[in-house]
C-alpha cells in the first residue's frame, strides 16, 4: 500500500520523516556526481577517494532551517549519508564509515550544505544527531576527534564525529561518552565543549509517588 504523507509542506519535518525514501534519495544524489563535483571539494580540502560517489553525493535543495528538501530550483549542495546502529542515530561506536557506505548499512538521515557556506547545514529528516563514529569507549581509548562541520569531517577523511543537533545537552550526552577524551582543531571549539560539558544543568523536583507535594530531595 502506497504511504501518503500527512504533512505535505515544503519542507521536511521529524514527524513526517516515514514518508522519506532515504535510499532513494541518497542513490540519486550519488548518481548526480561529475568529475567537475570531485574536483570542487578537493580545492575544498576532500581527498578525491572520499569525495567519489559513495560517501558523497550532489543535488539541489532548499533550506528551511535545521530541514532540507530537494528541489530543481534549489541551491546546489553537497550530500552526506549518515550512517548508525540506531534508527534513532543514537548508537555511535561503530565500524570505518566508508565500511559501511561500501555495504549500504544504517542509513539513519541525509546532510546537505552548501559548498560556498558549510556552516550551514541541514538534516533532511531529522533522525540523526551525530555524524561519524567514534571506536568502542573501554578500557583505555584513545581521544574522539571532533569537527565543527560535515566538511570539516569529509577533510578529516571521515575520521572522527560531528555533532548536528546543537542542543547543548545532547552535545553533553555525545561529550560523555568520550572517556579517552577529544580532540579539536583549534581552542575555539575546545572552549565551546567544555562550556557545553561544564554547564550545570537544571534538575526538575523529584517527588515519592504516595507523597505528593514532599520531594526526595
Amino acid at each position: 500500500m502506497k504511504h501518503h504523507c500527512p504533512y505535505p509542506s515544503a519542507t521536511a519535518s521529524a514527524a513526517c520523516a516515514p514518508c522519506l525514501d532515504l535510499d532513494a534519495e541518497l542513490a540519486d544524489a550519488l548518481a548526480h556526481v561529475r568529475p567537475q563535483h570531485v574536483e570542487r571539494l578537493a580545492a575544498l580540502g576532500v581527498a578525491r577517494f572520499i569525495a567519489r560517489p559513495l560517501l558523497v553525493g550532489v543535488a539541489r535543495v532548499l533550506f528551511d532551517g535545521v530541514y532540507y528538501q530537494p528541489h530543481e530550483s534549489g541551491s546546489p549542495a553537497v550530500i552526506v549519508a549518515v550512517r548508525g546502529d540506531r534508527d534513532d542515530g543514537s548508537e555511535i561506536e561503530h565500524a570505518a564509515p566508508i565500511d559501511a557506505a561500501r555495504r549500504g548499512e544504517g542509513l539513519v538521515d541525509l546532510i546537505a550544505f552548501a559548498p560556498n557556506a558549510p556552516d550551514r547545514f541541514a538534516l533532511r529528516a531529522g533522525n540523526a544527531i551525530v555524524l561519524g563514529f567514534m571506536p568502542p569507549q573501554y578500557l583505555s581509548p584513545e581521544p574522539v576527534r571532533f569537527h565543527r562541520t560535515p566538511l570539516d569531517w569529509l577533510r578529516a577523511e571521515a575520521d572522527g564525529v560531528c555533532i548536528l543537533d546543537d542542543r547543548p545537552q545532547v552535545a553533553a550526552g555525545i561529550l560523555a561518552h568520550c572517556r579517552g577524551g577529544v580532540i579539536v582543531a583549534d581552542l575555539e571549539h575546545g572552549r565551546q565543549l567544555s562550556r557545553i560539558s561544564e554547564r550545570p544543568w537544571p534538575v526538575p523536583p523529584i517527588y515519592v509517588a504516595d507523597r505528593v507535594g514532599r520531594t526526595a530531595s
